[in-house]
């Protein structure tokens, strides 16, 4: 069985650990969902235009999770997210979804 890349953004909301977003970096429909445990509003990649969803996760990560975290309707958690520390992560969790 293959494993299957996948993302999950998990913060504390009122003392408890929320899945925030979720990236599934699949090789049949690539999708993401912001507060997927709640709400759960998934978007579909067009593997056309994003032929690597796992590179744009990781890019989404580096560039954008704050705002991510906003759309999800989790601002006190955005207000708290330090983008230099995602940032030097992300080789060694880009490295280790390509396995």
């Amino acid at each position: 069985m293959t494993a299957v890349p996948a993302v999950r953004v998990y913060g504390d909301v009122d003392g408890e650990a929320v899945q925030l977003l979720r990236f599934d970096c699949f090789r049949k429909d690539p999708h993401y969902h912001y507060d997927p445990s709640g709400r759960n509003d998934q978007h579909h990649l067009d593997k056309a235009t994003v032929p690597d969803s796992i590179g744009w996760t990781m890019e989404q990560l580096g560039n954008n999770l704050a705002e991510m975290i906003r759309t999800a309707s989790y601002d006190g958690v955005a207000a708290g997210v330090d983008q230099a520390a995602v940032k030097a992560v992300l080789p060694e969790v880009e490295s280790i979804m390509r396995g």
